[in-house]
């Protein structure tokens, strides 16, 4: 399985113009004035599938764009478990939040 992630970070009304073509030429995925989204795929063939980006209807904003793509199951890194990160201690803190919720419902 594959994931691509785009997501504007800054510019204008944080939109752009997505679209995802595989090796044969053909758009896969295709997404007018988006500012985020998830789309997941089981790639058909190998080859370099390309991702392009379009601000061509906002001529006076520039946008910065991140996109993440996800192939297969990504393993944690080596270590990662054991250390303690400030969004480890927040999702620590809502689970509890959540498992009172539940008991208390």
């Amino acid at each position: 399985m594959f994931i691509a992630l785009p997501q504007v970070v800054t510019g204008g009304q944080y939109d752009v113009d997505v679209t995802l073509e595989a090796p044969n030429k053909e758009i896969i995925y295709r997404q007018t004035k988006t500012q985020f989204d998830s789309y997941s795929f089981v790639p058909k063939m190998t080859g370099t599938y390309v991702a392009c980006f379009s601000n061509e209807f906002s001529t006076f904003s520039h946008k910065l764009v991140y996109m993440d793509f996800q192939v297969g199951d990504e393993q944690p890194l080596p270590g990662i478990g054991e250390h303690v990160t400030v969004m480890t201690q927040v999702r620590k803190f809502l689970w509890n939040i959540a498992q009172i919720a539940y008991v208390v419902s």
